[in-house]
């Protein structure tokens, strides 16, 4: 019989999700498309120092971390974000009406036009959506059914799902669900590729020069259709700058006006430099660890709540963010709008290892387990010496990322120590649902135990809620249900760090944690 393994991963991102959000797939680099003076725009332009280059800007095409961070300035999306009351607005979308559970009717503005000059209309937002569900962010489109869509005329249109997405709303206002011009597609030949280096959106910037290996810079679209929401700045200029601590140094130096997507452990050396602001922003993903239920020991509920009881949460926040995130304690992190406070047990080792004795394990019976780690063995250890007090040893083994997933989508492991992409709420129901496949489940913790139907009962509830109070109390049960039986154990929610001088102000997130540059302005304005 094959041995099974305890998996970590808190080094790679989205991965859960089934489709890997950063497609391997690359653009082809052409010459930049036209030189610019900076002598000419030094003055009017944000400065921003990027981690990597993008491989697209056609969020459809190819999503991730880097080509996030410009693709929230070219494109619009149906809602957005209002950080201030976290509740969703409108944006190109100005109502929405649910037809019924797997039909929602959307009424567009009239006034949004590509940077091609082409209107945007409601065959546009039936196109994004399917190109959507073919490429890298596919899962993120899997319910959308393009063949009952229907389109009203160039303003409305039914949107159709093949399963309920009562979270439709709450989660299109991410660039993952921009808004592309089928006209500029049908243009490129029908090569979604062609877009990917050269976007045509209806956002607030447009993409003026793009150098490879150096920097993209972006220029200020003065046609966007919010005429009372207009960028300050002319130009973004992106640079690309790999190591972080070269991104702080041209921050501090003045070089650059803003340093993204900086580690935790660089916070503390933001905050205590005159001048510099750091953002941290804590996403709605968190962190868990969860377990094989078709492993007998992990189906002792005595097993489950001593691990619980040992976790400490604080620790991993320190390691992994400089203790400059949150701790999580369920299924929902602190940044999802579902996120209620819960009942938690506090760290007691004497508890959990009564418990862990009740179950027959002591220091002569030891429960063995293994752990096999992506990359690296940062979080295995510090799970390793927390269970270790109580009876179980952990061994920890290093394996490459070809090997984890197998392990991972096989269910060939005991514990998962990984990431729930909760941003779209409904992605993680999946994630405890015993009734379906690892390998649908992303690896997840699929809960078979005591008072099983009850958790089934609230995962189908909340598949077909649309009325947002009732869902707000069904995740609320949820989260606590999780914590009661230790479905899994929350650890901490992800989060990510930008810094910029304190001479500017107005940086927003969307709905998936991507920052808005477009929106940032000096302070005095």
């Amino acid at each position: 019989m094959k041995k099974k393994m305890i998996i970590t991963m808190l080094s790679i991102s989205i991965i859960l999700l089934g489709t890997i959000s950063c497609s391997n797939k690359s653009v082809e680099k052409s010459e930049e498309v036209k030189s610019t003076s900076t002598e000419t725009i030094a003055k009017d332009t944000l400065n921003v120092a990027s981690r990597g280059e993008p491989n697209s800007l056609c969020p459809q095409y190819s999503g991730g971390n880097d080509n996030a961070r410009v693709d929230t300035s070219l494109y619009d999306t149906l809602v957005v974000l209002d950080e201030s009351t976290n509740e969703i607005v409108p944006s190109v979308a100005t109502q929405w009406e649910w037809i019924d559970s797997t039909h929602i009717e959307l009424t567009l503005r009239d006034d949004v036009y590509f940077s091609n000059g082409d209107q945007l209309t409601a065959k546009d937002v039936a196109f994004s959506f399917e190109q959507g569900s073919k490429y890298s962010l596919s899962n993120y489109y899997s319910k959308y059914d393009a063949e009952n869509t229907t389109i009203v005329d160039n303003q409305h249109i039914i949107m159709a799902f093949t399963a309920p997405w009562p979270s439709f709303i709450n989660v299109v206002g991410s660039t993952h669900y921009a808004l592309l011009s089928l006209k500029a597609f049908e243009d490129a030949g029908e090569d979604l590729s062609v877009l990917a280096r050269n976007p045509i959106g209806s956002g607030k910037f447009t993409v003026k020069e793009w150098t490879q290996g150096t920097s993209i810079l972006l220029e200020r679209n003065d046609n966007y259709w919010n005429k009372e929401d207009l960028p300050y700045f002319k130009y973004i200029k992106h640079t690309f700058l790999s190591d972080n601590a070269t991104r702080v140094l041209s921050l501090k130096s003045g070089d650059i006006d803003v340093a993204q997507d900086l580690a935790g452990s660089q916070v503390k050396d933001i905050e205590n430099t005159d001048g510099l602001y750091s953002y941290n922003k804590v996403q709605n993903t968190i962190n868990p660890i969860s377990f094989n239920y078709a492993v007998p020991a992990l189906q002792d509920d005595n097993v489950r709540e001593a691990i619980a009881l040992v976790v400490n949460r604080n620790a991993f926040n320190q390691t992994d963010y400089g203790g400059y995130s949150k701790v999580a304690y369920s299924i929902l992190g602190q940044g999802s709008p579902y996120y209620v406070e819960s009942d938690v047990p506090q760290l007691n080792v004497e508890k959990a290892q009564e418990l862990m004795k009740e179950s027959g394990y002591n220091e002569k019976n030891r429960l063995k387990l293994s752990l096999v780690a992506p990359f690296k063995d940062t979080e295995g250890t510090l799970l390793q010496n927390m269970i270790s007090e109580i009876y179980i040893d952990l061994e920890v083994q290093v394996t490459d990322i070809a090997t984890y997933l197998g392990y991972l989508f096989k269910g060939d492991f005991e514990i998962v120590f990984s990431e729930l992409d909760n941003w779209d709420p409904l992605l993680i129901l999946d994630y405890v649902d015993s009734r379906l496949s690892y390998a649908l489940a992303k690896g997840g913790s699929q809960y078979n135990g005591k008072n099983e139907a009850e958790l089934h009962a609230l995962i189908d509830e909340i598949k077909v809620t649309t009325d947002e109070t009732q869902a707000a109390q069904l995740y609320a049960e949820l989260q606590q249900f999780v914590i009661d039986n230790n479905v899994l154990i929350g650890v901490q929610s992800v989060a990510r760090f930008d810094a910029y001088t304190d001479t500017l102000t107005g940086i927003t997130y969307d709905v998936r944690g991507w920052p808005i540059l477009a929106n940032m302005h000096p302070v005095t304005e």
